[in-house]
């Protein structure tokens, strides 16, 4: 043939977010081989309806690549997409398509189902060059690129045999060019073939829609936060500035209560951020100790860092103290805010229950029993710790005397 295939395999990537570093590489070394297809962290945009999307790349996609490692077996989310592209496969007319190639990342072969179990793997495992080629050529049945080193070429031993390929592709087929955004992925996780390294999931241009996800509840984004390791700092972050703002705003005004006048104290704004922010931090962490505590008694799988992610980012919520100024406007506006922090404050409980739900992956009663409980030991922790804390910096700035 003298000219390029209609159609190039299309792909679709499963992985947990504790591997998203060697998705990403994957990923790029994918479309700089030519191919293209779906990868969450670049193929869901800002606002994007994230379960149509997943739909759609799985309907579209003609291998589906699912990275397996003891982590993405424990998630329940990466499940459902396998079980979803195992489901189309063996629809009738689509002619066994998605072809399914799992990519092992880790020694975890004794723990896949038994439906991934039976089919063709790539065992990526200390050997990543070479399991490409194998991947490229015995998955996505593309030519081995003719300038290989001898070792690519020789016999590797795989789970079982493959058919013959049966997209016929010319050997001096032209890549297209692909252009994507030019963020740094992690050196250790670079390729000698990698030119357009993919986002990573806290970079900017995703910030944006993670806070959107944790403010309309999608469990998927909880998920996302619980399994990141590098979501800590920007949890503490967050705790941080919700804490701020809330002590600041709650100490600047006053209301009488007897009259319904309002006022504005300064020195109660500073004080009230200074015991925000350190109630605020030990609460946080003792929170999420006791949650993996607690959720070890109903068999959830987490532990103190994944509690501290997913609480952490629900405190976006906590923003919403900065209402507190309307409180000068008089009762009415009182009321309104009252109204408004009522609401967002049963929207943060339920977002705290989805992401103990999805860091500890059991079920939603068990998550709201943990909380429940989890809720009552901080709170007594954080009471006799807090108290003195309180009183040691009332004391500190000399206001213990006028009050």
């Amino acid at each position: 043939m003298s000219s390029n295939p209609k159609h190039l395999p299309r792909f679709f990537i499963t992985h947990s977010f504790k591997d998203k570093d060697f998705a990403a590489r994957l990923a790029n070394d994918l479309h700089n081989h030519g191919l293209d297809g779906f990868f969450d962290i670049y193929s869901i945009q800002p606002g994007d309806n994230f379960a149509e999307r997943i739909n759609r790349g799985l309907e579209e996609c003609d291998v589906y690549v699912p990275i397996l490692s003891f982590a993405a077996l424990r998630s329940q989310w990466c499940t459902d997409e396998i079980n979803a592209a195992i489901s189309l496969s063996n629809e009738p007319g689509r002619d066994r398509r998605p072809r399914i190639i799992p990519v092992l990342v880790e020694n975890c072969r004794s723990a896949m189902p038994p439906l991934l179990r039976s089919r063709l793997y790539i065992d990526f495992v200390g050997r990543y060059e070479e399991s490409l080629e194998e991947l490229l050529e015995k998955g996505f049945r593309l030519p081995k690129v003719t300038n290989a080193p001898a070792f690519l070429t020789e016999p590797r031993t795989i789970s079982q045999p493959i058919p013959e390929p049966s997209l016929v592709v010319h050997q001096e087929m032209p890549v297209p060019t692909i252009t994507f955004p030019r963020i740094q992925v992690p050196s250790q996780f670079k390729s000698e073939t990698s030119v357009h390294p993919v986002a990573q999931l806290h970079e900017r241009a995703n910030l944006s829609s993670i806070f959107v996800g944790i403010i309309t509840l999608k469990a998927p984004v909880y998920k996302q936060i619980a399994e990141d390791a590098a979501a800590t700092t920007m949890a503490a972050i967050i705790v941080v500035v919700a804490m701020l703002i809330k002590g600041f705003f709650g100490g600047l005004v006053n209301v009488d209560a007897s009259t319904g006048a309002s006022s504005v104290s300064v020195v109660g704004a500073i004080v009230g951020a200074i015991i925000g922010v350190i109630l605020g931090l030990i609460a946080w962490v003792v929170s999420a100790w006791v949650l993996q505590l607690v959720a070890g008694w109903f068999g959830g799988k987490t532990n103190t860092g994944e509690m501290l992610r997913v609480t952490g980012y629900v405190e976006i919520f906590s923003i919403v103290a900065v209402l507190n100024v309307l409180a000068l406007g008089g009762t009415a506006l009182l009321c309104v805010t009252g109204l408004i922090g009522f609401g967002v404050g049963i929207l943060k409980l339920i977002g705290y229950a989805i992401g103990v739900r999805e860091a500890a992956e059991f079920s939603t009663i068990n998550a709201i029993i943990t909380a429940i409980i989890a809720a009552i030991i901080n709170f007594l922790i954080v009471a006799v710790v807090g108290g003195a804390i309180t009183l040691a910096v009332l004391g500190a700035l000399g206001l213990a005397g006028a009050m």
